[in-house]
């Protein structure tokens, strides 16, 4: 199912979020734009870049901004 992703900005610019599989490779891009600076929260509707459903098991989410990633995981359950 969809998964919330819950992220702070610190400063104002271009972010993209993907979500990548344990083994590294890139499942979605789920939002790549511009965004201002605190909280904000993306959705991820769990699908991958064909629009299929993953399966369960941990994803890593990065979100780059600026130069700055972070990564967190995310765990699915489908």
């Amino acid at each position: 199912g969809p998964a919330s992703i819950l992220y702070e900005i610190a400063e104002a610019g271009p972010v993209e979020i993907t979500v990548y599989s344990v083994d590294g490779r890139l499942v979605s891009r789920v939002y790549r734009g511009q965004s201002t600076r605190g909280l904000h929260r993306a959705e991820w509707n769990g699908t991958d870049s064909r629009g299929k459903s993953v399966a369960s098991g941990v994803y890593y989410v990065r979100i780059e901004n600026r130069g700055a990633s972070a990564s967190t995981k995310l765990l699915i359950v489908n």
